[in-house]
């Protein structure tokens, strides 16, 4: 709704005014205006302005009083329409009588121009008339005076002027009550819909200004000149001190590290300027400099000021919320399932570990949960509240994984987006890479991996610009890299580089009772989704413990998956799961009851021998042969926990796969 004030005199008009204000949907606030000096005029504005007024309308003299006071708030008239005018020329016609026929030189006193044709007024009632405009000073007595001499006999006015008229000789008319309800209603149609506009162009003006003032960036626009013609509240930021108002001054008398042939090159067509590094008031900030064209020719310049500070700021809340957005890590330690001292000793040097930045090597057959015990560490340390950022390197072409992983510039190879990309290595900067099936990555890509590992540094693909990132790596691998690096498929540095922290994550097979505690953790998990609740038979159980599960947690988890879905039970018999183990992978599982039997058989044999020549590394194999390649039984014949035998064989070269 708009508001508005309406400054009058005559009480009818009033009346109208309040009854068109309802039909318009108008805010009214009425004032008459009778007897009004100057400093009542500046009164009533005064509240307009402080009450928000979005229009003032007023009739002649007051219209003209209020249009010099150069207020903020849009002033608007109300005229007299062709209409009325005729009508009061009528009435002075008859007031006139006999004397009407003479031709009289009569003058139509108003503050504006009457936009009526004077021929056509001049023919109808055979008089010379004309449209004299009141000054806007108040010698008026000299303006009738003037006008009384000029041969006027008769001026139609309004009735504050009829005195002045008469003291000057001339007959001075008034007729009241002259303005239509129509014809106000025009008046008042035409100041709503123009308060309309600027109500709307002010809203407009004010967002803008609002989104110039709450830019981070200083921004300018300079004229054709030079001078400066807008600037927001950022670009006072800039200034060492207050130096007033700057508009209308020239940019390099305001900041005079601002290179004037800079300005000049733009302003003579010349390129934009982008990423131009200068220090303004001790102050190192990146300068944008756009121009803006008119009839091809340059009009201004639009200028754009960061500070080098802010915008590293920004660079790092932006990889934050990258950071929040995807890459993270959602798993801990305390994630990882399992009560066996294998587990358990590996879960505590991953703890260890992630309270230092070094390197770490993870270790382990596939899906033996590497990337659960890198996670894990990620979420101990202190960049738990940065990216973790995962790439598997056997998953992406080797033409692909090195602008994955550095990134490159525009143009850097056919096909390369015209934005240029940033690699995940930028992406984990303040984070963690994890680097999954290392032993995959070609030696051009590792030869680089190296260097970023050395420097600290990163370098896109195409670009010459080094990068500084600090990030932790920590990579994993299903293969033996010291065996790859001695076939000249991995480099030797690059896996000392790697290999500072060393996690052997061990498979299932080594794990004892962790199988079923995965299993039924699986188990419940899918039971969930596939609305069945399944329980394992004793004799099911002694299944899954014997079955060697050479994918380990992976694979445990998809038979698992598997197993709830067909299962028509909800006790799992150990014979059903048997029979759906060997249908599945094509093989035969030794009975459970046979396998304990023959266990116990080698337990209580006869006892090792081991003569006192015998080394110790064939003491392990003696043990080993003895126990069928079952490391648990080996590590009992030999009086050693699992996970010590594992480290002997590893110390004497002993296969893992012995």
């Amino acid at each position: 709704m708009i508001r508005c004030m309406y400054v009058f005199q005559d009480s009818n008009n009033e009346k109208y005014a309040r009854t068109i204000a309802k039909e318009l949907d108008v805010d009214l606030y009425p004032v008459n205006s009778t007897g009004y000096g100057e400093e009542d005029f500046a009164v009533i504005t005064r509240w307009a302005e402080n009450n928000y007024m979005d229009a003032i309308i007023a009739h002649g003299r007051d219209y003209r009083k209020l249009e010099r006071m150069s207020l903020e708030i849009p002033v608007f008239p109300i005229y007299h329409s062709s209409w009325e005018n005729l009508k009061i020329l009528l009435a002075l016609k008859r007031r006139l009588g006999e004397r009407a026929s003479q031709p009289l030189k009569i003058g139509l006193a108003s503050h504006y121009p009457i936009p009526q044709d004077r021929e056509v007024l001049t023919h109808i009632f055979g008089w010379d008339i004309h449209n004299t405009i009141i000054p806007q000073n108040d010698d008026l007595e000299e303006f009738f005076r003037n006008l009384k001499a000029e041969g006027y006999e008769v001026i139609v006015c309004g009735e504050m002027y009829v005195p002045a008229v008469k003291k000057s000789g001339m007959l001075g008319f008034y007729e009241p009550n002259i303005i239509s309800y129509a014809s106000l209603k025009e008046g008042f149609e035409m100041a709503v819909r123009m308060a309309q506009f600027q109500v709307q162009l002010k809203n407009r003006t004010r967002e803008l200004k609002l989104m110039m003032d709450h830019s981070f960036e200083a921004i300018l626009m300079l004229a054709a000149d030079g001078a400066i013609t807008v600037y927001n509240k950022a670009v006072e930021n800039l200034l060492l001190e207050s130096t007033g108002e700057i508009r209308g001054r020239y940019l390099t008398e305001v900041f005079p590290e601002m290179s004037s042939d800079l300005l000049d090159q733009v302003l003579s067509g010349g390129s934009d300027v982008y990423g131009q590094i200068v220090t303004l008031n001790n102050k190192n900030c990146v300068v944008n400099i756009t121009k803006v064209k008119k009839d091809k020719n340059v009009d201004s310049l639009l200028i754009h000021i960061s500070e080098l500070g802010q915008l590293e700021k920004m660079e790092a809340h932006a990889k934050d919320e990258l950071y929040s957005k995807g890459h993270t890590a959602k798993y801990h330690l305390e994630d990882i399932l399992g009560e066996s001292e294998e587990i358990r000793e590996m879960k505590r040097r991953a703890l260890h570990f992630a309270k230092y930045n070094a390197n770490i090597l993870l270790m382990g057959e596939t899906g033996t949960g590497k990337e659960y015990f890198a996670q894990g560490i990620h979420n101990e340390s202190l960049r738990k509240n940065k990216p973790f950022v995962a790439i598997n390197c056997g998953a992406i072409p080797l033409n692909l994984l090195e602008s994955e992983l550095f990134g490159y510039v525009d143009g850097a190879f056919t096909g390369a987006s015209r934005k240029g990309k940033k690699g995940l290595i930028e992406v984990a900067d303040g984070g963690t890479l994890f680097l999954d099936e290392i032993s995959e990555m070609d030696l051009y890509g590792q030869t680089r991996l190296l260097r970023v590992l050395e420097e600290r540094a990163v370098s896109r693909i195409g670009d010459d610009t080094i990068r500084p990132v600090d990030i932790r790596v920590i990579a994993a691998s299903n293969k033996n890299l010291l065996k790859r690096v001695e076939e000249g498929k991995f480099r030797e540095d690059l896996y000392y580089r790697l290999n500072v922290l060393t996690l052997r994550i061990p498979p299932m097979r080594e794990r004892g009772q962790d199988v079923l505690i995965l299993a039924e953790s699986f188990l419940k998990r899918f039971g969930e989704r596939y609305k069945k609740n399944l329980v394992l038979s004793d004799e099911a159980k002694r299944v899954l413990l014997w079955f060697p599960w050479k994918g380990n947690a992976r694979q445990l988890r998809n038979f698992c998956e598997q197993l709830v879905i067909i299962a028509n039970k909800s006790e799992v018999e150990g014979g059903y799961l048997r029979k759906l183990i060997e249908d599945t992978y094509l093989m035969e599982v030794e009975k459970p009851k046979e396998a304990e039997q023959r266990e116990q058989e080698e337990n209580d044999g006869e006892p090792m021998i081991f003569l006192p020549d015998d080394t110790e590394r064939e003491r392990i194999i003696k043990a080993l042969n003895q126990a069928h390649g079952r490391r648990q039984g080996a590590a009992d014949k030999l009086g050693i926990s699992k996970s010590s035998l594992w480290r002997k064989m590893k110390k004497y070269g002993i296969s893992e796969n012995y």
